[in-house]
């Protein structure tokens, strides 16, 4: 079980660090728009949750994902494990 939890904390690490790749170049020349809620978004959000959900999709295709720009994948929580995504968490 360790091993299982020790890979799944570097492979976070893996997605903190390529979601930050895509923020980074953004980070003082942003542009804002407003979603439908309300809510702000930027493109930096945006690709930072693509990059991310590339990944886990790719690596751990068994795992769902819940994201803030994107929503949930089609086996929503039916999984054992689910990813939830916030690309202004990562920064």
């Amino acid at each position: 079980m360790f091993k299982q939890r020790q890979e799944l904390l570097e492979f976070a690490l893996q997605l903190v660090k390529a979601a930050a790749e895509q923020i980074m170049p953004h980070y003082y020349n942003c542009v804002v728009n407003t979603k439908p809620d309300g809510t702000e978004v930027t493109e930096a959000d945006r690709r930072a949750e693509e990059v991310v959900r590339e990944m886990i999709t790719k690596q751990l295709p068994d795992h769902s994902i819940l994201g803030e720009e994107f929503g949930a994948t089609k086996n929503g929580s039916k999984t054992q494990y689910q990813w939830v995504v916030d690309p202004y968490g990562f920064v």
